[in-house]
């Protein structure tokens, strides 16, 4: 009742958004069951169209302006806690759809989302100095987590540290998930995990679910070139 009047409402004061639904519910944090606030909840229809909301204090969250249609509900942590889409899963295609609609809200959605796991380490230059102020990047290699990319700023003693990386167990027994790690300064080249500047060569890093790791980096310098431009005349300038 409460939805068929609010969207009577909106049909008398806003017609143009008359259409619009909300997705309601609640973050927790698993297993502990404590509120998450601050996480952003994205609601997505197969078209891509998108609605995002935040959670608060208790972990509560409300979307409002979703059109109307079959639509899916992620939390989208930036933390150590691990992405899901509603119930519980990695995947918009595995995710339940529900239908929205003027008429129609969705109430009383509840998300478990567990931590991840971390990599941490220091970022040294080719001479073994600490590199502050470079990007050091994590993106999942797996069908599980292929969506998942976490990132962080080395300070000004090369630390960095990664969180929420997920990982997997299949029949009991679990899997490391895995990895592409790299690095860069600020308008500098990529550098990939354990050493090279070819993502071709770069090998993967595993993580897994409450767990922290090492991980050794080292941000070597590019090489550089020189020489002389020449034509049939010899050096030419400019």
């Amino acid at each position: 009742m409460r939805a068929a009047r609010r969207a009577a409402l909106l049909a008398a004061l806003l017609p143009g958004l008359a259409q619009a639904g909300a997705v309601s519910g609640q973050i927790l944090g698993f297993p502990e069951g404590e509120a998450l606030a601050g996480v952003p909840v994205r609601v997505m229809d197969p078209q891509g169209r998108t609605a995002v909301g935040l959670t608060d204090g208790e972990g509560r969250f409300t979307v409002d302006g979703v059109e109307e249609g079959w639509v899916r509900v992620q939390a989208q942590p930036t933390g150590e806690r691990l992405p899901a889409w509603y119930p519980d899963t990695y995947s918009f295609c595995g995710a339940q759809a529900f239908r929205v609609g003027p008429e129609v809200d969705v109430e009383g959605l509840v998300l478990s989302l567990p931590r991840g796991g971390s990599l941490e380490g220091v970022l040294l230059d080719g001479g073994g100095a600490p590199v502050e102020g470079a990007t050091v990047s994590a993106r999942g290699l797996d069908f599980y987590n292929q969506e998942l990319v976490r990132g962080a700023t080395t300070d000004a003693a090369g630390v960095w540290r990664l969180d929420g990386l997920d990982s997997i167990s299949v029949d009991g027994v679990p899997f490391d998930g895995q990895y592409r790690l790299t690095a860069a300064r600020p308008g500098g080249a990529t550098r990939y995990w354990p050493g090279s500047w070819s993502a071709s060569a770069a090998e993967p890093v595993g993580a897994a679910r409450g767990e922290l790791r090492t991980v050794d980096f080292a941000l070597a310098e590019a090489a550089a070139l020189e020489g002389r431009v020449l034509d049939d005349e010899g050096p030419r300038a400019g």
